[in-house]
């Protein structure tokens, strides 16, 4: 696979997360439902990042809505060019189109920026209570974070990581079954000791089908402390984090001899780190083996030491501009954050960010996983990157050599990192 293909920008993945959501949407949209959308709600005005995404508002969350949808840039292309500047781009179009009344499809990085503008409305207060409580903290806690403890953004879904791991094996092996919480260090060490004590495999990443590719899932994982920081003007990769988990990962990709979800799935390996997006994709997994959900229990993704929080990730925020007074759209956000449509979304595959145990039963019934973990860990406040998406996936693109040597002991770290550093700062 080409480094232009692993290499996906965040924006590229709007494209796949709204388009695919949106037709999921609409396999539940009712009869009854689209007879009710005759009965007019109210109207409003959304804008949307790019005109690619101005149908996802009206398919996927208004029935009922007379909305009109702007664009705030000419082209999903264009999103690439402010990568590092997108909070200013919403900002502005916000100042300049006070006819608008709320602004969707962006990630949690840009939030903070929004806040600190002062051009978005503070939610909480003005949004049912029992809702708000009802998010899940995957997504809830960055949120708090960008806004200095008060909520300016919400969304109606989500996906997380969470670490999957083998009951009878554990069992079998008389090793204590993994808590929440566990470092990356942790999850090494568990492996080693299975190792040590069986012929099974300890732990896999995911699915990468070479080690180039599991160089770009390593930086996935990794993107709550992947900050290439701009030191008056260079770029700074050659850093003590970098070398801490460089050689931490691809000892245990090595250590555990490149295990695979297929593996895991088989029963060969006793711990997996997969996306919950994964684990309800029944066609994948029965194509990898016969397995029996209730073989695996699952937990807490690991964490850094240096960074505590999960990998929880949306890119579908919605914001109201403080410019608006239109009184509908606290209540199409409630209807979008509420049991409703989640139950809608749950039922159809995707994971909504209200939580209830009325959630949690739809998804133990469907698939037979508690996915308590993923929605209880709090996530992380991705930074808001520094650089613009050609610089940014060059930087990445950059060290795809430079760890491959590493993982496969051609160069030790150290060096390996001196002529990454080189490379960039030419």
């Amino acid at each position: 696979m080409s480094k232009k293909v692993v290499s996906i920008t965040v924006f590229s993945i709007i494209c796949v997360l709204i388009l695919g959501a949106c037709n999921k949407t609409n396999e539940v949209t009712t009869s009854t439902e689209r007879a009710d959308a005759t009965d007019n709600k109210g109207s409003m005005v959304i804008a949307v990042m790019a005109p690619e995404f101005e149908s996802s508002i009206t398919n996927m969350f208004g029935v009922g809505y007379d909305i009109e949808v702007k664009s705030i840039l000419p082209s999903v292309d264009d999103i690439a060019n402010h990568w590092n500047d997108l909070d200013v781009v919403i900002d502005d179009f916000i100042k300049n189109n006070k006819d608008v009344d709320i602004v969707y499809g962006f990630p949690t990085e840009y939030l903070k920026g929004l806040v600190d503008k002062g051009n978005i409305k503070k939610l909480n207060g003005s949004l049912d209570e029992s809702l708000l409580e009802s998010v899940a903290p995957a997504v809830m806690e960055p949120f708090k974070k960008a806004g200095n403890g008060d909520v300016y953004a919400i969304t109606p879904y989500f996906n997380n990581y969470v670490l999957a791991y083998n009951k009878n094996i554990f069992n079998e092996l008389g090793i204590e079954a993994p808590p929440n919480g566990m470092t990356w260090e942790d999850t090494s060490n568990l492996a080693k000791l299975i190792q040590e004590k069986s012929n099974y495999k300890g732990v896999t990443l995911g699915m990468p089908s070479s080690d180039e590719q599991f160089y770009y899932l390593y930086l996935t994982l990794s993107r709550p402390i992947f900050k290439p920081e701009s030191n008056s003007g260079e770029i700074q990769v050659n850093t003590e984090l970098n070398s801490k988990y460089w050689t931490l990962f691809t000892d245990m990709y090595n250590d555990n001899e490149k295990a695979t979800m297929e593996e895991f799935v088989q029963g060969k390996v006793a711990m997996g780190v997969f996306p919950i997006s994964q684990l309800t994709d029944e066609k994948m997994l029965n194509f990898y083996g016969d397995y029996e959900p209730s073989d695996w229990g699952l937990v807490e993704m690991p964490i850094f030491e240096e960074n505590e929080g999960g990998l929880a990730f949306t890119d579908s925020l919605f914001v109201v501009s403080k410019y608006s007074d239109n009184k509908q759209v606290i209540k199409f956000l409630e209807y979008i954050q509420g049991k409703e449509y989640a139950i809608k979304m749950a039922e159809n595959s995707l994971f909504p960010t209200y939580w209830s145990n009325e959630i949690k039963e739809i998804y133990s019934k469907k698939y037979g996983f508690d996915f308590s973990p993923a929605y209880n860990q709090p996530g992380e406040l991705i930074e808001q990157p520094k650089f613009n998406a050609a610089e940014f996936n060059g930087i990445q693109e950059a060290g795809e050599m430079y760890f491959v040597n590493v993982l496969t002991g051609t160069v030790n770290v150290q060096e390996s990192l001196n002529d990454y550093q080189k490379e960039i700062s030419q």
